[in-house]
C-alpha cells in the first residue's frame, strides 16, 4: 500500500512540475522596435504620431495611426 501511494505521489508531483514549466512564459521578440519621441529632440519618421509624452524622462511612442485614429494620451 505504501508503494502505490509513493509511486502516485511521485507521478502526480512530476506532473504538477512538467505542468508549471511548460506553463512558464516566453519572452517575444518583436520584429518592430519601439521609438520614442519628445525628448532631447526625438521626432517620429514622416507618417508616424508622436503619442504622449507619458514619462518625462523616456518621452511618448511613435506610432503609425490610420487616417481617422488619433492619439488617446
Amino acid at each position: 500500500m505504501l508503494t502505490k501511494a509513493t509511486t502516485l505521489f511521485s507521478s502526480v508531483f512530476l506532473l504538477f512540475v512538467a505542468s508549471q514549466g511548460l506553463a512558464a512564459p516566453n519572452p517575444q521578440t518583436s520584429g518592430t522596435p519601439v521609438l520614442h519621441c519628445g525628448v532631447d529632440h526625438k521626432t517620429c519618421p514622416p507618417g508616424w504620431t508622436c503619442c504622449g509624452p507619458l514619462f518625462p524622462d523616456v518621452g511618448g511612442n511613435c506610432r503609425k495611426l490610420g487616417p481617422d485614429e488619433v492619439c488617446t494620451f
